[in-house]
């Protein structure tokens, strides 16, 4: 098929873009007021963590899932989306994603 061949080369080329700047393949997942708004691929030199939460009322957060990997952004399913945006939910027994390895090398010591 003609458009799936197209459609391989525009992918295997921005793959290929990606690769030559070194950055991410983000997914940022957004919900407001805890229902799912909008879903974002991108590629970026950045990825958030934890998530960023905006408030006014609306309650709308933001979590990013990162890679670099050539199409390593492509999930689609509910599970995976529920998955990330639990990582809202910040707790003070449990550290968040690199907070030991940053402590410790910042010598912070924190009861967890």
């Amino acid at each position: 098929n003609t458009s799936d061949k197209v459609l391989f080369i525009i992918l295997n080329s921005i793959s290929t873009i990606f690769n030559q700047l070194e950055l991410s393949r983000n997914t940022t997942v957004e919900t407001s007021l805890e229902a799912f708004s909008a879903v974002v691929r991108a590629c970026g030199d950045i990825c958030r963590e934890p998530c960023k939460s905006d408030g006014y009322g609306t309650d709308m957060v933001r979590c990013d899932d990162c890679c670099t990997e050539d199409f390593c952004n492509g999930n689609y399913s509910v599970r995976y989306y529920l998955e990330l945006m639990k990582q809202q939910y910040t707790s003070w027994i449990k550290p968040l994603v690199g907070e030991k390895l940053y402590n410790r090398n910042n010598n912070i010591t924190f009861p967890y």
